[in-house]
C-alpha cells in the first residue's frame, strides 16, 4: 500500500471494509485494475472504474457506497473489465443497454402485437384472419396489458383477462390465451422481453383455470352455436308460417323479439334497404337503423306482399302483431332437442361476429343496438357506422344461407 500525496490517493491492491471506514472525506481508495472509491463523507463514497481504450482515458460511475457494497463494486468491475478486454468500450456498452431498457419500458403489449401481426401477414394471406387476431386482442387483452410495463406483466394479469370469459365465451377465451402467448413469445425472440411467458398453459395457467373439458358453457339466454346455424336456418325455411318468417327475420337482423313483432311496412326504406326502428320500440330509447341484407330484404318484402296488415308479421287472421310467445313456441315444437331461446340468436350473432367476421368491437355492438360502455368514445364516433354494419350484415346473411 502506498500514499500518493499529490493526488490524495491511497494505492493498494485490495481494499477492506475496515480501511474504507478509517478513510477520511476526499480520499480516493484504489482496489486495483482501475476500481476506485472516492470518499464523500464518513463511511460514504462513490465507486468508479477508470480505464483506457483506443488511446483515450475514460471513467464510469458504478454507484454510491455503501448502497453498492465492496463485493458488488468488484462484481460490476469484473463485468465491465471483461467488455474492455474484448475490445468494447464499457461506457458505450452500458449506454446501449440503458437505451434498450428504456425502449423496452416504452413498448406496450399492443405495439408488440401489431408487429407480430405485421410479420405474419405474408404467411397468413387471409385478411379476415388478420382482423380476427387484431380484434380479439384489442377487445380483451390490450386495455389491461397496455397499462403495465411489459416486463411487469404476470400470469395474474392474464388471469384477469381470461377469467371473466372462461365459462361464458370459452372458445374465444382459449383463442385469446393462445394469441397472448404468441405475442410474448415473439417479444422474447426479438429481445424485448426476458421473463417467463405469463400466458403459457402448462404448469402455469392450468393451475388457475379449469381445463376445457370441465368448462360448462354459461349463457344468460341459451343459444345455438354459430357453426350449427346454416343447417338450422335451412330447416327453419321449410316451415311456412308467420312465426317462422318472423324468426328468420330476427336471425338475419340480430334484432330483439319486441322489435320484430312491431316491424311495420312504413318503417322500411325500400330504396336504401334499411329498416328504421323508432325510438319508442328500442331498449336504448333511440332510433336504430338496421341495414337489410339481401335475404332479409326479400323476406320482409315478400311477407308484406302476402297480406294487408301494417305489421310485417301479424298474428294469423288478425291485423295485430304476432304473439310474444309465437317464435318461442315454434322453437319448442319444431326443434325440441335444441336448448335455445329466441333472444339467444343475438348471442349467436355476436359470437360469430367476434370470431369469424373480423369486424371491430364497435361495429358489432352497434349492430346489436348496444350502448357503448365508454361514453367518451361513443360521443366521439357520432355515427351509427351504417356502412360498416351493412357489410357485416351482408356477410352474416351469406353465412346463414351458406352461400359465402
Amino acid at each position: 500500500m502506498g500514499w500518493n500525496q499529490s493526488k490524495g490517493e491511497i494505492d493498494m491492491t485490495k481494499l477492506t471494509v475496515k480501511e474504507i471506514k478509517a478513510a477520511v472525506k476526499g480520499t480516493r481508495l484504489h482496489d486495483g485494475h482501475g476500481l476506485y472509491l472516492t470518499l464523500t463523507g464518513k463511511d460514504r463514497g462513490k465507486w468508479s472504474y477508470r480505464y483506457r481504450i483506443n488511446g483515450l482515458s475514460r471513467e464510469m460511475g458504478l454507484g454510491p457506497y455503501p448502497k453498492v457494497s465492496l463485493g458488488d463494486a468488484r462484481a460490476l468491475h469484473i463485468k465491465y473489465q471483461a467488455h474492455k478486454l474484448q475490445g468494447r468500450d464499457p461506457c458505450a456498452y452500458r449506454i446501449e443497454k440503458e437505451k434498450i431498457a428504456l425502449q423496452r419500458a416504452r413498448l406496450k403489449f399492443s405495439d408488440i402485437a401489431e408487429r407480430l401481426i405485421e410479420s405474419k401477414k405474408a404467411g397468413w394471406q387471409n385478411e379476415k384472419h388478420i382482423k380476427q387476431w387484431s380484434q380479439s386482442l384489442q377487445t380483451y387483452a390490450s386495455p389491461l396489458l397496455d397499462a403495465k410495463p411489459l416486463n411487469t406483466i404476470t400470469s395474474r394479469d392474464i388471469l384477469k383477462i381470461l377469467q371473466p370469459i372462461w365459462a361464458t365465451k370459452h372458445e374465444t377465451a382459449r383463442r385469446v390465451q393462445q394469441r397472448i402467448k404468441k405475442v410474448f413469445g415473439f417479444a422474447k425472440t426479438m429481445g424485448w422481453y426476458d421473463h417467463y411467458n405469463p400466458a403459457v398453459w402448462d404448469d402455469n395457467l392450468e393451475h388457475l383455470l379449469a381445463p376445457s373439458r370441465q368448462v360448462k358453457r354459461v349463457f344468460h339466454h341459451p343459444s345455438l352455436d354459430w357453426s350449427e346455424l346454416p343447417a338450422f336456418f335451412k330447416k327453419l325455411k321449410t316451415i311456412d308460417t308467420i312465426a317462422s318468417k318472423a324468426l328468420q327475420f330476427l336471425i338475419l337482423t340480430a334484432c330483439r323479439t319486441h322489435e320484430i313483432r312491431h316491424c311495420e311496412r312504413d318503417q322500411i326504406n325500400w330504396t336504401d334497404k334499411v329498416w328504421i326502428i323508432p325510438a319508442e320500440l328500442m331498449k336504448a330509447r333511440r332510433t336504430h337503423r338496421v341495414p337489410l341484407c339481401q335475404s332479409a330484404f326479400y323476406l320482409v318484402e315478400s311477407t308484406l306482399m302476402g297480406h294487408n296488415a301494417d305489421y310485417a308479421f301479424p298474428r294469423p287472421g288478425s291485423m295485430h302483431p304476432l304473439s310474444n310467445m309465437a317464435m318461442l313456441t315454434l322453437l319448442k315444437k319444431e326443434f325440441p332437442r335444441k336448448n335455445i331461446t329466441v333472444h339467444g340468436f343475438r348471442s349467436t350473432f355476436r359470437e360469430w361476429a367476434a370470431n369469424k367476421s373480423g369486424y371491430d368491437h364497435d361495429t358489432i355492438e352497434f349492430s346489436l343496438a348496444h350502448k357503448l360502455p365508454d361514453q367518451t368514445k361513443a360521443a366521439y364516433l357520432r355515427s351509427d357506422l351504417l356502412d360498416k354494419r351493412r357489410k357485416l350484415m351482408d356477410e352474416w346473411g351469406l353465412y346463414i344461407e351458406n352461400t359465402h
